[in-house]
């Protein structure tokens, strides 16, 4: 577990690590009771955007399945979120349509960026304004580009100009090629304005994250067994597979559809969840079966 680095003046806090403990004076809303800090997320106070590019690789589609599976634990269920689909930035290819999947997995609680983005980054500013202002935190799973978490917090600034956004307004992003991809300006607006957090990519076991990549299909089972999200596992599977791309497997010449070799293979690539794992501190789940121990198993409780 990583240490709290920061300094606590007024509601400013600069959360950079993991803690446990509820040590901020936040205070607890009817709702969720007495419910704790999961992580470096206080679900009382506190927001979680998990985004989703889907272009031009499916293994979102995988993703939003984990996150969704994450949010129905019982230790979840204060959460606040939004799921956004369409959050991708420059890259050249398609963009998969993910059809009824987000809509099944989170209910109303979700924003399509590919059609109306500029109604669901006014929708992300508006929630982020509320939230800073109010003494929260707004925690970004960055499964995909950046361009829309930087449109979200310069309308947020533009409704609030003195929200503290460097630290109260947190981006984590794993993927290198995510980077690439986002537009210029949008990335060192957020490097300079936001909690901007690189961790290791969520593709590679034993790099610090997990590792939730693997050709294997083994886990298939538990996941699709599982009471609430098995169906969105289902979709996600399917949908994968019929739109994975048959080209290339190199992202940067995917011109129509990136080929994923895991998901190709009938396994699993929810690699973005990792930076969710990161937030809500379960960064030791080592991989794909340690996701399903956590938190697919009938019986299992984080």
């Amino acid at each position: 577990m990583r240490t709290l680095i920061g300094a606590i003046i007024g509601l400013a806090v600069t959360l950079t690590a993991c803690v446990q403990t509820s040590e901020h004076g936040r205070v607890e809303t009817p709702t969720c009771g007495a419910n704790e800090p999961i992580g470096q997320f206080n679900p009382p106070t506190d927001v979680f955007f998990a985004h989703f590019d889907i272009k031009t690789d499916t293994d979102d589609l995988h993703s939003a399945a984990a996150v969704a599976t994450l949010l129905a634990h019982p230790r979840f269920k204060c959460v606040d979120y939004f799921a956004v689909s369409g959050t991708y930035g420059v890259q050249v290819g398609d963009y998969v349509d993910p059809g009824p999947l987000f809509a099944d997995a989170f209910g109303e609680r979700w924003l399509d960026a590919h059609t109306s983005r500029t109604a669901a980054i006014e929708t992300l500013g508006r929630k982020a304004a509320d939230i800073i202002g109010a003494g929260g935190h707004v925690w970004i799973m960055e499964g995909g580009q950046s361009d829309v978490s930087a449109g979200a917090l310069r309308h947020a600034l533009s409704l609030a100009p003195d929200l503290p956004a460097k630290t109260h307004f947190h981006v984590v992003q794993h993927s290198d090629w995510n980077e690439q991809v986002t537009s210029p300006g949008a990335l060192a607006f957020l490097k300079a304005q936001a909690d901007y957090i690189k961790i290791k990519d969520g593709n590679a076991v034993g790099n610090g994250t997990p590792g939730f990549n693997t050709p294997s299909g083994e886990a298939w089972p538990a996941l699709l067994a599982h009471p609430e999200t098995g169906a969105m596992w289902q979709q996600a599977r399917t949908l994968g597979l019929a739109a994975n791309g048959t080209g290339s497997t190199d992202e940067t010449i995917a011109t129509g559809g990136y080929n994923n070799p895991s998901i190709g293979a009938g396994g699993l690539d929810f690699s973005d969840a990792a930076e969710a794992a990161w937030i809500f501190c379960y960064e030791d789940l080592a991989d794909v079966d340690a996701f399903v121990a956590t938190f697919a198993a009938t019986t299992g409780q984080p």
